[in-house]
């Protein structure tokens, strides 16, 4: 096969944009305390056995740690925790101020308001170019009783609420089409500076 030179990482990302995907937070516990990162390569691996797989940077510097311990929980993040997955995502900040969280069964930090929990134990792991593919078995999930929607992100931005979609559809139905993605003047710059915090967490 032929490879194409114009496939960038810009590329690659503007590209593969176009699949939407939820948002996880991955924690755990050491001896000084919580650690955490925003995860949105996450997948339910296998039912039998029962294995997700997630893919770190190589670029994070809480993977390294949650390495080490060899387990941790998978949260599964609620529409409208924008600002908490964005937190998550950066350096030099706790992650965990102003965060609700308790301690799982399974010694991991589950957030307060999660979708969903998954604790797993660490089973291998495989380079693959500049991440890498942690395969983990679980021991332990749950589901919110209350449930919710899922935080949606698409094209380098978090993806409004379904709600919101049906209701800007409505407000415009007199207008002319237009693209999916030609937003007002400055959205599709946060959207993208959204997408490099999320994507390099």
């Amino acid at each position: 096969m032929t490879l194409s030179h114009d496939i960038t990482p810009q590329r690659m990302r503007t590209v593969l944009g176009h699949f939407a995907t939820g948002l996880t937070v991955v924690t755990a516990h050491d001896s000084t305390g919580p650690v955490g990162f925003t995860c949105q390569s996450f997948t339910s691996l296998s039912l039998e056995p029962p294995l997700i797989s997630i893919n770190p940077t190589k670029g994070s510097s809480t993977w390294p740690k949650i390495r080490q311990l060899g387990s941790f929980a998978v949260n599964i993040l609620p529409a409208g925790s924008e600002q908490l997955a964005l937190d998550f995502s950066r350096k030099g900040i706790d992650r965990f101020d102003r965060v609700d969280w308790e301690i799982s069964a399974a010694g991991h930090p589950h957030l307060g308001g999660a979708l969903a929990w998954v604790d797993c134990e660490l089973e291998a792991e495989h380079e693959a170019g500049d991440h890498s593919i942690a395969i983990a078995r679980v021991h332990r999930l749950e589901a919110a009783e209350a449930g919710g929607h899922p935080l949606l992100f698409f094209k380098g931005g978090f993806l409004p609420l379904a709600a919101e979609l049906a209701a800007e559809a409505a407000s415009s139905v007199h207008q002319l089409p237009r693209r999916i993605g030609r937003d007002e003047p400055g959205r599709n710059e946060q959207r993208a500076s959204a997408g490099q915090d999320v994507l390099s967490a």
